[in-house]
């Protein structure tokens, strides 16, 4: 399969002149002057964390520019965002986040290439593959996350990186493209691991799920591709070591300076450390030692049992109990009093955190009063954008159904389930529905994005040929 990846990079070009564009425009035209009520200042919007993040990066600079370089740290209250905006600040002297926005830019120029290049190679050719990109370009959620300081755009191009590592079993063939293969992997987790370390272990469980489908189809269809599966499989145990053991070598906790300060729909995820377990308060007598044959179960399978049975469940709960005691009045927390004490009520959660995932914020929600200023407003947006959705997705689903390839379904399968994964953790871990918004968007516009294609390429391609 040969495709001309120049198109990814040109499209890649232009969303990152968009983003720099609509960027600058709305710290510099349309906050100050437009929506002056919403504007907290230096073109920021009130209500959000990267007011905070603007003001410690604005201090550290300054003690960089009076004290050297020794007093600057990447994670300033354990926020990536305002310590690289620290060094912006302090290398180029103009301490205004208008200075950041270039980064952002770039970050999304690649997110957006990356997303092109992987519905390409599923769908096998790229000259209408463009339409599955437009969500992501469009949406004014997007502008959110690349028009002010914002740690989600690391993460969304590190997931993207990831994704398109499962393309290592399609057609492609070559020693670039094992080369691209671990250049991607390193390269997503790095930016991953910059703004949040702990999400490394969920990229790399829902990665995992997604490549063992491709490596059964590779011992079933093609064995012979011994070499591919060796990639595939050492890649398999890089990714998962590595995330698991960087995402819990530091606890970057930090709490907010002011309660009434903070968006409640953003609310700071770094603050809440996924491993912050305490383990006196798991009750080791909970579990049945009974139950244990210690003469057929060594000590490995015991703890790894403990940990399935007791410690995954119990650090969902805390997350979402550091959601709700942290933010009692946030506008937008959903099912509020589900708590997590055993596995069974993790499964129980299940298909109530897939619809979550997929499809909130509900109608309901979109008329919803907000709490902070402009919630309102992005409350409707988000109406507008989920109606897209949920278009998309049946349409899409249909398409997939009318355009069937046996070729490209296994692939299509490994990414929806890896891109599932990450979305069920998350809502099962998030109860704010604003904050899973922007943080589910690497997964949520990757099922979009292919379902606008095979929508397009079933209902309306046929039409514009005519």
């Amino acid at each position: 399969m040969n495709i001309d990846l120049s198109k990814s990079y040109v499209i890649g070009l232009i969303a990152f002149l968009w983003a720099l564009t609509l960027g600058l425009s709305l710290q510099l035209i349309f906050l100050p002057y437009v929506f002056p009520d919403l504007h907290a200042g230096d073109g920021l919007l009130k209500g959000a964390d990267w007011v905070w993040f603007n003001q410690i990066a604005v201090e550290s600079a300054h003690k960089i520019n009076e004290t050297g370089w020794d007093k600057w740290e990447l994670r300033l209250f354990g926020q990536a965002p305002a310590g690289i905006a620290a060094a912006i600040y302090a290398l180029t002297g103009v301490s205004k986040p208008f200075m950041y926005l270039p980064l952002n830019a770039i970050l999304f120029g690649i997110a957006v290439a990356e997303l092109h290049r992987l519905i390409s190679y599923i769908a096998k050719e790229n000259k209408y593959t463009w339409v599955g990109v437009l969500p992501l370009l469009l949406f004014p959620s997007s502008l959110m996350i690349y028009g002010q300081l914002h740690k989600d755009i690391f993460s969304i191009v590190g997931v993207f990186l990831i994704f398109n590592t499962l393309l290592l079993a399609g057609d492609q063939k070559g020693w670039k493209v094992y080369l691209s293969f671990f250049l991607r992997t390193i390269s997503g987790l790095f930016l991953i691991w910059i703004v949040r370390p702990y999400f490394m272990e969920v990229v790399s469980i829902a990665w995992m799920a997604g490549v063992s489908i491709l490596v059964l189809w590779i011992l079933w269809r093609r064995p012979t591709r011994y070499k591919r599966l060796l990639i595939i499989v050492t890649g398999m145990f890089f990714i998962h070591q590595w995330g698991v053991s960087l995402s819990s070598i530091q606890d970057y906790y930090a709490p907010p300076p002011k309660a009434n300060h903070i968006n409640s729909n953003s609310i700071n995820s770094n603050s809440i450390n996924s491993n912050s377990i305490n383990s006196n308060s798991i009750n080791s007598n909970s579990i049945n030692s009974n139950s244990i044959n210690s003469n057929s179960i060594n000590s490995n399978s015991i703890a790894l049992l403990e940990k399935l049975l007791v410690t995954y469940p119990a650090r969902f709960d805390r997350v979402r109990q550091n959601f709700i005691n942290g933010y009692p009045n946030a506008g937008s927390m959903i099912d509020a009093n589900v708590r997590f004490y055993s596995v069974l009520d993790v499964l129980n959660y299940i298909p109530r955190a897939i619809q979550i995932g997929y499809l909130a914020p509900f109608p309901d929600m979109w008329i919803a009063q907000g709490v902070n200023p402009g919630s309102g407003i992005m409350r409707k947006i988000s109406g507008i954008e989920m109606l897209v959705a949920y278009a998309a997705f049946i349409a899409g689903f249909i398409g997939l159904i009318i355009k069937y390839n046996n070729e490209n379904i296994i692939i299509i399968a490994a990414v929806l389930l890896t891109g599932a994964v990450i979305l069920l953790v998350q809502s099962i871990a998030i109860p704010n529905v604003g904050t899973l918004y922007r943080m589910r968007l690497a997964p949520w516009h990757v099922t979009i994005g292919l379902s606008l294609y095979f929508a397009f390429k079933a209902f309306i391609l046929h039409r514009i040929k005519k």
